[in-house]
């Protein structure tokens, strides 16, 4: 009894040092050790939750009913459970779950939000406003609900409501600084909407610096360098191969913003490729390879060999599987992925690599505007991303030199897939070794929730109005067109 509540006490000690992959380990072992411990619903809802975080919707899913099992009535757990069936693509059952949760809590703020946001997914947009019109009306004002009806009031037209609506929470200091940031980001995305540049500007700009961490910026270009030294075209091609094939393995990488979950909602759609999302398990299994790290994200290459590369090779085969058993391919869209392209001939042979593009500047500004929420914190900074830019394009031009003929990469720019819509998708798919599906070029008829996609933009097509956006806030773009350098810059 003393080593469960040891194991519960490091747990929780690793939550708050924020440490979730740690917490999420010492949980589990918890519960492998005492599964009829009378903590274990409680354990089973925090690791639900835990695994929510960061996306891995099955175990969330099962954790969340083991708890739900135990305590049928906890709304916390029929929430979260509902946002996972969302992010699956089960709608009817998310809407089954909030329907039992807004009977035990008709004025359950978040489940509200949630319902709302889940009709508008799905194209009800006139039905996701009444239900946050008579919550409101009942005089539910919230952040959760304020919040949730910004991403209506673009299609509605309301926007000047949800401004309303939305500034006092952005303005209020007393307000949690999580939910300033992202209301300040809501009102940015409002304003840009009613053509109001400035203003936008404004509030994008308070969004990036109450959020805007103390690091140097400097680390990012040295951990390049010391990459680019290692990983050498000599020192990969003499590296252990494994010898079990990860043909399914889809990779969409590049700069966060440069269009890759685009890319996945249109191979998605087809009948064969399963929609992994931002999978996190790669960057978890290059850093469980013991040794030196090498830029802070690659083992060192005298440990990629023998028992600890196969069992990285099951592990992330495995975390396919969890996604999907019988999908073909299975797409993984975690942008960040291009640090670890080195490990690929040896750690995930046949693997498909596709690289997304996008012009610097909409991608950069893109990253500005976006509430990454603790991740990615370069992005917060516009010197810092003309910075994080050009190391990022840095470090692809190095793997697209030393992986020439070891692994299968194709780029994918987004002004193509915007202009050329059906030849782009259809050359996709051939890269991706499948026949084509005519589903994929209705991918938006999908309606499935994604955690990076904006509420506007769901079951929208692709569209050209975000092609050349920076120039509507150039005149506030100087430190980032300094830092991008003349590589990259706008050419005056």
């Amino acid at each position: 009894m003393a080593k469960n509540r040891n194991l519960l006490k490091e747990a929780n000690e690793k939550v708050k040092a924020g440490d979730l992959r740690g917490a999420i380990a010492t949980f589990s072992l918890f519960l492998q050790t005492s599964p009829n411990d009378p903590r274990a619903p409680k354990v089973h809802a925090h690791l639900g939750e835990m695994y929510l975080g960061i996306g891995r919707f099955p175990e969330a899913g099962e954790h969340l009913e083991r708890a739900l099992a135990h305590n049928p009535d906890s709304v916390q757990s029929l929430y979260r459970l509902s946002q996972v069936r969302s992010f699956e693509g089960r709608t009817d059952e998310a809407f089954a779950l909030l329907d039992r949760l807004l009977e035990l809590d008709p004025d359950h703020e978040s489940g509200l939000a949630r319902r709302a946001a889940l009709l508008q997914y799905l194209g009800r947009v006139e039905e996701a406003a009444a239900v946050i019109d008579d919550a409101w009306a009942r005089g539910l004002a919230n952040p959760n609900l304020a919040h949730a009806f910004a991403g209506i009031a673009h299609t509605l037209k309301r926007r000047p409501e949800a401004i309303d609506r939305i500034k006092p929470y952005a303005k209020d200091r007393s307000v949690p600084i999580k939910t300033r940031v992202e209301m300040s980001f809501q009102l940015g995305r409002l304003y840009d909407g009613e053509g109001d540049y400035d203003e936008a500007w404004a509030w994008y700009e308070q969004g990036n610096r109450l959020s805007k961490p103390n690091l140097d910026p400097t680390g990012v270009e040295k951990a390049v360098d010391e990459i680019i030294a290692t990983y050498t075209r000599s020192a990969i091609e003499k590296l252990e191969r494994c010898d079990t094939s990860a043909e399914r393995a889809v990779l969409i990488i590049g700069m966060p913003r440069s269009g890759t979950t685009l890319i996945e909602q249109i191979l998605g759609a087809h009948s064969q490729i399963e929609a992994g999302g931002e999978l996190q398990d790669l960057p978890k299994i290059s850093m469980a390879i013991p040794g030196r790290r090498v830029g802070g994200v690659l083992p060192s290459l005298n440990r990629i060999r023998g028992n600890a590369l196969r069992r990285a090779n099951r592990a992330y085969l495995d975390a396919l599987d969890a996604v999907s058993t019988n999908a073909a391919r299975v797409t993984d869209k975690l942008p960040t992925n291009f640090r670890t392209l080195g490990l690929m001939p040896s750690l995930l042979p046949d693997a498909r690599i596709i690289h997304c593009t996008r012009d610097p500047m909409d991608t950069c500004l893109s990253c500005y505007f976006r509430n990454f929420v603790g991740q990615h914190a370069m992005l917060t900074d516009l010197e810092w991303i003309g910075i994080d830019f050009r190391c990022y394009r840095k470090l692809m031009s190095h793997w697209e030199t030393v992986l020439d003929g070891l692994v299968e990469i194709t780029e994918a720019p987004y002004e193509q897939a915007v202009g050329n819509f059906e030849p782009e998708a259809r050359r996709l798919v051939d890269f991706v070794g499948l026949d084509f599906d005519d589903s994929c070029l209705h991918f938006d008829k999908q309606r499935r929730m994604s955690p990076t996609l904006e509420p506007e933009q769901a079951g929208k097509k692709v569209y050209a109005s975000s092609l050349g956006r920076w120039h509507n806030y150039e005149k506030h773009l100087g430190p980032l067109i300094k830092a991008l350098g003349p590589e990259f810059a706008p050419k005056s």
